[in-house]
């Protein structure tokens, strides 16, 4: 313990002083022994450094970037090509959501995506639609010749930020999905 005890006050940093509790005030003590008499504002310590009643980007000697935002984030997953959805097709109703027994399908991922981008938007807030992957396996019309899977059409519709492709999307074989990659450069 007593070698833990030395090697420990032996890391004491030169320039940062130490002081023994007392009966003054924290924050006193702490100010006595932190401040910044130049008369400069430091933008990033938190002190009010020129006495001026602001402290660091509340005080306009500071340059400081805009303020955060707050970002929705809108991901999907594991579409599986499913353009219509899985369940009844006689009371499949695309644009609402709970009100029949479908599960899916591109219309219902759109309806979802439009409600939280107007809901963000009405609260000032941005938006980012991301698709990790898994989208090129699951319906026969994503293997059908043509220039581009309906899913990649949907992607470019929606306006997705950014996709990636997953483990199951490499399953047609390295040849189709080049023929994939490409199609989706050429949208």
């Amino acid at each position: 313990m007593k070698r833990f005890l030395v090697i420990a006050l032996s890391l004491v940093v030169p320039g940062m002083s130490a002081f023994a509790c007392s009966d003054l005030d924290d924050a006193a003590a702490w100010s006595v022994n932190n401040t910044n008499n130049s008369g400069v504002e430091i933008c990033d310590n938190g002190l009010d450094d020129d006495g001026d009643g602001d402290v660091d980007c509340e005080d306009s000697d500071c340059d400081c970037p805009e303020p955060y935002r707050h970002v929705t984030i809108i991901g999907t997953a594991d579409i599986s090509g499913a353009v219509m959805g899985c369940g009844p097709s006689y009371d499949y109703s695309p644009e609402t959501t709970g009100d029949d027994a479908t599960m899916g399908g591109l219309d219902r991922i759109a309806t979802l995506i439009t409600q939280v981008r107007d809901e963000a938007g009405a609260a000032g807030r941005s938006t980012v639609l991301v698709d990790s992957g898994g989208f090129l396996v699951g319906d026969i019309l994503e293997i059908l010749p043509g220039t581009a899977p309906p899913i990649l059409h949907f992607f470019r519709y929606m306006a997705y930020d950014t996709v990636t492709l997953g483990d199951r999307d490499f399953e047609w074989g390295p040849g189709d999905t080049a023929r994939y990659i490409t199609a989706a450069r050429e949208l």
